[in-house]
């Protein structure tokens, strides 16, 4: 049976060489006897590609349980682990335990609406 990825993303790691990106992907949740079951691989830039599973009641739940094992397994990693930019945040969900490593990465950018101050002039004219 051939295994589908639902979902997939893509980080880096900085060597002496430069930044190399590598692949994350979480496949289908599947049954798994009396739970459900989602496979994981992360394809490492620098060593053997790890395949690995979590588990849950549910396929939500087995999902939930691949991407707190993932992003745990990368906030550990050294050289570290980044998205878009050195030291910023994985934007994955993580554990209680990686809550104190992420908060010493930068704080994700914050957003606004560049149409606020248009949509702030239309309400008050209304």
């Amino acid at each position: 049976m051939s295994r589908r990825a639902v979902c997939e993303r893509i980080f880096q790691m900085r060597f002496d060489d430069g930044p190399r990106s590598f692949a994350v992907q979480w496949f289908n949740p599947e049954p798994d006897q009396i739970d459900w079951r989602c496979d994981y691989r992360i394809a490492w830039p620098h060593r053997s590609a790890s395949e690995r599973r979590a588990f849950g009641v549910d396929s939500i739940q087995a999902l939930q349980h691949a991407m707190n094992m993932v992003s745990t397994e990368l906030y550990l990693e050294d050289p570290p682990v980044f998205w878009f930019e050195e030291n910023d945040r994985l934007g994955l969900p993580i554990l209680p335990a990686i809550a104190e490593i992420e908060a010493r990465r930068n704080p994700p950018p914050e957003f606004t609406m560049p149409n606020t101050e248009v949509i702030t002039r239309i309400d008050g004219a209304v």
